[in-house]
Parts: C-alpha cells; sequence; structure tokens
C-alpha cells in the first residue's frame, strides 16, 4: 500500500475563488476595515502549496479517494501575521486534514493589509489525480 501511495501521481489543488471582506459587524475583533489585493493573497496561499500538499497526502494514506472542500476563514491584521483561522464549511470527509490545513494557515504571513485587517475565506478543492 505505502509503495503504491509514493507512486501515485500528485494531488491536485485548486483555488477556486479569494474572497476578502470586511467586517460584517462592529463586534468583528477589530476596527478598521483594511485592503489587501486578492491576487496578493493567492500568492502568499500558493507559496505554501506544499504545507498544504503534506497535509492532503497523510489523509490520501486513510483513504485514496480522498476529495472536498477545504474552507478556511482568516484574518490578516495590519502586522501581516494571521491572527485567527477557523473552518469556512469545509465539506473534505477527513477531520484531521482539515485541521492541519487550517493549522498551515495560521502560520502564514502576508504583507502589511492597507487601512487595518481583512478577513479573507479561502476555498481550495482536493482531489486525487
Amino acid at each position: 500500500m505505502i509503495d503504491a501511495f509514493r507512486n501515485a501521481p500528485l494531488p491536485r489543488f485548486t483555488d477556486s475563488a479569494v474572497r476578502a471582506r470586511s467586517p460584517s459587524s462592529v463586534e468583528e475583533e477589530f476596527s478598521r476595515i483594511g485592503r489587501l489585493a486578492p491576487v496578493v493573497i493567492q500568492r502568499v496561499v500558493r507559496s505554501h502549496y506544499g504545507q498544504l500538499r503534506k497535509c492532503y497526502e497523510q489523509g490520501l494514506g486513510r483513504d485514496r479517494n480522498l476529495r472536498g472542500r477545504v474552507s478556511a476563514r482568516f484574518v490578516i491584521p495590519e502586522s501581516g501575521l494571521v491572527s485567527s483561522v477557523a473552518n469556512a464549511g469545509s465539506d473534505l470527509p477527513d477531520a484531521e486534514v482539515v485541521n492541519c490545513i487550517l493549522r498551515s494557515f495560521a502560520g502564514m504571513r502576508f504583507p502589511s493589509p492597507a487601512g487595518g485587517s481583512v478577513v479573507v475565506v479561502y476555498p481550495i478543492m482536493l482531489a486525487p489525480w
């Protein structure tokens, strides 16, 4: 089984959409609304695909047909260091993989958003080749 897994093609990662949005209420964890271009967010996330792939490959070791979406909601404050990460409706049926990917988002560093914090919802579709 392990040898077959090692020789299997790499999983596909597609990020179908990047949505950066403003907080919906004053109860959010920050008060100023910032801006950061979606293409910049996408570039940073893609630079971490190695970590994300490692999480997914662990799940493929348990289920060779594992597929679904992991959707992360995270906050980028003015420091650029992700301040919080939450599951935003992932449907991947392996909680360990989802949690591993969410932890990976927590370690990402982005450029400082202009004008305050940014809330991002970032879905990633995962499927074996």
